[in-house]
């Protein structure tokens, strides 16, 4: 009898592996959501949208940021708009990161990300606080083998958002 109750627990115990505290036991988390391009996602006390995706070959004219043959620099447009209250630091957060199909992130270029600010209409100032309500604008942009690069399958994260660059 001893073995019955034994074996009855044992698979009680086994039938509840995997599942959270409150959660059916079987049924799996609901995948993060992916954001579109153009669509403001939360983030912190801010909205951040990606406005846009643009493929270069040099950013800011002659003397601006060039790629070589083979290269190509990606350069992500993004905004951020303050949901709070209170003013909140825009700089707070971490950073874009650019991420391969194979989920490697790549270093982005401090060169040629000033150029994409700069080449912004009605250039920004540094911002660091928002006040309430406000947006902000900004770019960032990174230097990648033109043949590894894939807009299908490559992704921009901030923490635990992804967005698509489809």
């Amino acid at each position: 009898m001893n073995k019955a109750i034994f074996a009855a627990f044992a698979l009680l115990a086994l039938s509840a592996c995997g599942s959270e505290p409150g959660e059916p036991a079987g049924q799996e988390a609901a995948p993060a959501k992916v954001y579109a391009i153009g669509e403001a996602a939360p983030f912190e006390d801010k909205e951040l949208t990606i406005t846009k995706v643009e493929e270069m070959t040099s950013i800011g004219g002659e003397m601006g940021a060039k790629a070589e043959p083979g290269e190509t620099f990606i350069v992500a447009f993004y905004t951020q708009k303050s949901t709070a209250k209170a003013p909140v630091d825009a700089l707070s957060g971490s950073s874009i990161s650019f991420i391969d199909a194979n989920g490697n992130a790549y270093a982005d270029d401090t060169m040629a990300s000033a150029m994409a600010i700069a080449s912004l209409d009605n250039m920004p100032m540094l911002e660091t606080t928002l006040n309430p309500g406000v947006s902000s604008k900004s770019a960032i942009a990174w230097k990648v083998a033109k043949a590894n690069f894939d807009k299908a399958t490559w992704t921009l994260k901030v923490e635990d958002l992804t967005f698509s660059l489809k």
